[in-house]
């Protein structure tokens, strides 16, 4: 009677078996360096499809990879209507479709002879994908009058993916268990089609950024500037504005020009223009008056904000008319102030420790922040405001007219900031000042 042979598998030398399984992870490995080889260069592919800042400098490496000559272009290439489907970049595609090819077989590999039938869903996946390479490649032979070289590399990367895939048929019996099992498969396959799914997503967002920043720098190119800013607000019809003359203020009684701005101690960009309107009332004193008016982005004490926008807006602007209040306009100026500057600091509420700091009395302010009239002055500025169409802050108004632009000039660059001195000839042109007028900032 013979007995099995300790060095064989189903009748198979277990050298054979080991060659086999050496064989199918080197197969693997390649394929898997193919698809993440094709990921890359779609990457690239969807880099350059990206809006640039529109220098020379700020082109993709793609781009200066791919200089153009009488017969290579990709940047036409991928500007033609080929390199679209539907709407959607072929790049992304591609890019999603490596990405899925790639975690089936890092997940799954090359399976056994008794479970190839698993094979025939990367097979299937590939061909297609190799018949989509193939197309591309004629309508860049026939149909455009330049190549793509990032493109043909692409799809060279997808030919050999395809030769491997068909060459990693398990062809012989291997005597080996199947694998993969049947749970599995299916798994490896929903967590393809998932990956696939993200992948595309998030290059999809990354592109749609992209283009949103580049909307935003033409919308700049034409809004940033004075000659934009004037006439819009010359556009505004001027409004009727009883501010009062107890009204909170920065620059002379008698100015020639009146700023109304209406702001919120948890803005930002109210904070902002505060800073400037301080600096303007002092390069153009007599020139311009800064009167400050609240409007709380909070339902606590503005009706017409419905949701818990700004928590402790109405406490801060609460705590400048009981400054006012309880120590005059010189001391709810210098409190105004001080407030912007602890604005991160609202939810501590210091708004008895930095009236100590001014010399206002502590019971004075206290019951001053208890008042019903500290309460009617901030309903009569957001009144005013409502009448006036006011939804945000700053919301600024010279001379009865708002000012609907930005009150600045931003610098140009991939982070825009303010530019102190064009900020300050625009507001020259607004005042109707000449450059001279005061003194050197």
């Amino acid at each position: 009677m013979n007995e099995p042979r300790a060095d064989a598998v189903n009748e198979r030398p277990l050298e054979v078996v080991r060659r086999g399984g050496g064989s199918r992870r080197f197969l693997q490995t390649l394929i898997i360096l193919c698809a993440i080889s094709g990921a890359v260069i779609c990457a690239v592919l969807l880099a350059m499809t990206l809006p640039s800042a529109g220098d020379a400098s700020s082109a993709s490496l793609g781009s200066r990879l791919c200089t153009p000559t009488a017969r290579v272009n990709c940047d036409y290439v991928l500007a033609s209507h080929w390199a679209k489907f539907r709407g959607i970049s072929t790049s992304l595609i591609g890019f999603a479709y490596f990405c899925a090819a790639g975690l089936w077989f890092a997940a799954v590999g090359v399976p056994t002879h008794r479970a190839r039938a698993w094979h025939l869903a990367p097979m299937a996946l590939v061909l297609a994908g190799t018949a989509v390479s193939a197309w591309f490649v004629y309508v860049m032979a026939t149909r455009l009058p330049v190549w793509c070289s990032w493109c043909l590399a692409a799809h060279g990367v997808n030919g050999l993916m395809l030769v491997l895939t068909l060459a990693a048929w398990p062809r012989r019996a291997d005597g080996m268990a199947a694998y993969p099992t049947a749970w599995r498969g299916i798994g490896v396959l929903a967590c393809c089609g998932a990956a696939a799914m993200v992948a595309a997503v998030g290059a999809w967002s990354i592109q749609l950024q992209a283009a949103a920043r580049q909307y935003q720098r033409e919308y700049l190119s034409a809004t940033n500037n004075a000659d934009y800013i004037v006439w819009r607000l010359s556009r505004e019809p001027a409004r009727e504005m009883a501010v009062g003359s107890d009204a909170l203020a920065l620059g002379a009684a008698d100015a020639k020009n009146t700023v109304v701005v209406f702001s919120d101690f948890e803005c930002a960009k109210c904070r902002l223009f505060h800073q400037y309107a301080r600096r303007l009332t002092t390069i153009h004193p007599g020139a311009v008056r800064v009167i400050l008016k609240h409007y709380p982005m909070s339902p606590q004490c503005n009706e017409r904000v419905k949701g818990a926008f700004h928590y402790f807006a109405c406490d801060a602007a609460r705590a400048v008319e009981a400054a006012r209040m309880a120590g005059g306009d010189a001391k709810a100026l210098a409190y105004f102030e001080k407030l912007f500057d602890a604005a991160g600091l609202l939810d501590e509420k210091p708004y008895m420790p930095l009236a100590r700091s001014l010399g206002i009395d502590a019971a004075a302010f206290e019951r001053a922040m208890e008042s019903e009239e500290a309460t009617r002055r901030i309903e009569a500025d957001v009144a005013m405001a409502a009448s006036l169409g006011v939804e945000g802050t700053p919301a600024i108004f010279l001379d009865g007219r708002q000012l609907r632009t930005n009150w600045h000039i931003l610098t140009d660059g991939v982070r825009p900031q303010i530019d102190l001195g064009a900020t300050d000839s625009l507001w020259v042109e607004l005042l109707g000042v000449s450059v001279g007028s005061g003194p050197d900032s």
